[in-house]
């Protein structure tokens, strides 16, 4: 398993401390990445694994308003709206 899958399945339980060393520890990855995940370096981590360091996730209900500093150009076009 590598870093990536272990986050994800270590993260759908609340585990000890404990137990959470005992899971890294277990796991067939390099050196560096499994200090980074004893330490709790997410940064470290990313860079190991050459991720984004920051990302953004969200959601926008279909009939919300744009927000006023949207450029035009990603605002959805209205039923009837043509453009110019």
């Amino acid at each position: 398993m590598d870093a990536i899958r272990f986050l994800e399945e270590i993260g759908r339980d609340q585990v000890s401390p404990a137990d959470y060393a005992a899971a890294v520890a277990g796991l067939d990855i390099a050196e560096e990445q499994r200090q980074a995940l004893l330490d709790g370096n997410h940064a470290a981590l990313a860079d190991l694994l050459k991720a984004r360091p920051k990302m953004f996730f969200g959601v926008f209900a279909p009939d919300e308003e744009p927000l006023d500093d949207e450029p035009a150009e990603d605002r959805p076009e209205e039923p009837g709206e043509t453009e110019r």
